[in-house]
């Protein structure tokens, strides 16, 4: 055993080869702590894409595995319920967890996530709140909105499990978490233990085949020894091996497959070195409100376009419109009616850094009428401007006017200095407090998303200033 092996690893491993895995000759990775938590390192030389271990489909945690063991109900529980419940009734005491049939799984999920946004936001209101909680209130403001979006997709589901074993009671009686009992008399006190449950299943499920529909939202699974893999947007990175059914596009015949993990393509991979997956192409914005954790930034590569880096900045927009009064609702609604309110992002590749075209349309609008304006009864052309500006957004016109360009180039530099004075501020002001050195790396993916909006912000003006054509 490897001295930074994770404890729980052989009984993972005696597990996983009862369901028929080749756990010797066939695993070529193992997890070990690191200096930030565990990782997924490897114990051999590994050519490109090569496999890395395969898990046995009945190994594999998501509705199908699941499926006997609990009785259907209408409407169907979706995967990320399903998963969630069974978590939640098999929550491990003291890293055991007891559950016959993925308890050696369950054990090495995280224990806790104390330092998710997600946290902060449903125990802020607990005689002891976690640490980090004060980090809400230092959030941009695109992500506390967005961090909305999250929680009430964790209380939608929260409420749909209630509900179930209200109407199944005897479900309850596999459980081996003993407070799960509780959720019949007061669904508040075991609600921790749901939000564990679901934030495993939230941070760590895979796209994995369940359905018969390639885009069904429910092929999703939790994978032993996949879930060890931190994120890296940099590195190579390893990728599942596709199945027949997708490079297809078929549905499910037969059981569902086992699952393969393969290497970086682009590389081979050293004794003792570190594999890391991409958990998609996402914003920092969505890695933080998603998993609770964000890139880090270069402001340099930033700058030069060489680093990917993107902002949605709906809300300082929004404020712009609004200060227009009841010319600002008019836009608002016009926006609406096309499909253009909202999402409206910054970003900083592919070069030159730019706007998003929803962002410039909004702006077209916002510049075609009288900045200093708010009052709908002092515009007599109204109608012709709206019609420019609709001719635009159809493709019949390339702008409204010369003097439009240069004018919502202009409104997007102020708004552009909003945002980068905001995270100036922002970013400056985060210090890790002494007594709560546990958050010191939640402080330090806060001060990324906010340096992340200087940057981006920054280098939209300097393509603004070079005079680039979006």
């Amino acid at each position: 055993m490897h001295q930074h092996q994770h404890p729980a690893w052989n009984d993972l491993l005696a597990w996983l080869e009862r369901h028929g895995m080749d756990v010797s000759s066939a695993l070529h990775v193992e997890a070990r702590s690191l200096p930030f938590g565990y990782g997924m390192v490897a114990l051999r030389e590994i050519g490109p894409s090569a496999p890395l271990f395969t898990i046995p489909a009945g190994a594999l945690l998501n509705a199908i595995t699941l499926a006997p063991h609990y009785p259907k109900a209408k409407p169907k529980l979706s995967s990320v319920q399903v998963i969630s419940l069974h978590l939640f009734l098999h929550r491990p005491v003291n890293g055991k967890s007891s559950d016959p049939l993925f308890g050696p799984y369950i054990a090495v999920l995280p224990a806790e996530f104390d330092t998710h946004p997600l946290t902060w936001r449903r125990k802020q209101r607990q005689a002891v709140p976690p640490p980090g909680l004060w980090l809400l209130d230092k959030l941009p403001r695109f992500v506390q909105r967005d961090l909305g979006r999250v929680e009430k997709a964790f209380q939608s589901d929260w409420e749909r499990v209630q509900s179930y074993l209200r109407s199944k009671p005897n479900v309850l009686d596999s459980a081996t978490n003993s407070h799960a009992q509780g959720i019949l008399d007061d669904p508040t006190l075991v609600e921790d233990d749901f939000l564990w449950a679901w934030l495993n299943v939230n941070t760590r499920c895979i796209f994995y085949r369940t359905k018969d529909a390639k885009s069904d939202p429910d092929n999703l699974t939790l994978c032993p020894i996949l879930d060890f893999a931190n994120h890296s947007s940099v590195v190579p990175t390893m990728t599942p091996q596709a199945s027949k059914q997708d490079i297809w596009d078929m549905a499910l015949k037969n059981k569902p497959a086992d699952f393969t993990l393969l290497s970086p393509s682009e590389k081979s991979t050293s004794v003792g070195e570190e594999l890391y997956l991409q958990y998609g192409f996402h914003s920092n914005q969505f890695l933080f409100v998603e998993y609770g954790f964000a890139d880090s930034i270069s402001g340099a590569a930033v700058l030069s376009g060489d680093q990917n880096a993107d902002i949605d900045i709906t809300p300082m927009v929004e404020d712009f419109v609004a200060a227009r009064g009841d010319l600002g609702e008019w836009m608002k609604q016009r926006l609406l009616e096309e499909g253009y309110w909202g999402e409206w992002t910054l970003h900083s590749s592919p070069k030159p850094a730019h706007p998003s075209y929803r962002l410039i349309t909004a702006l077209r609008l916002y510049a075609a009428l009288p900045s200093k304006v708010t009052n709908l009864n002092e515009i007599d052309d109204l109608e012709a401007q709206l019609s420019s500006w609709l001719e635009v957004v159809g493709g019949q016109r390339e702008c409204i006017s010369e003097e439009n360009e240069v004018l919502w180039r202009k409104s997007l530099e102020q708004i552009c200095k909003t945002v980068l004075e905001a995270a100036t501020t922002h970013s400056k002001s985060l210090e890790v407090p002494p007594t709560e050195q546990s958050v010191a790396g939640a402080v330090s993916c806060v001060k990324s998303l906010w340096e992340e909006e200087r940057y981006v912000a920054e280098a939209v003006m300097q393509s603004i200033e070079a005079n680039e054509t979006f």
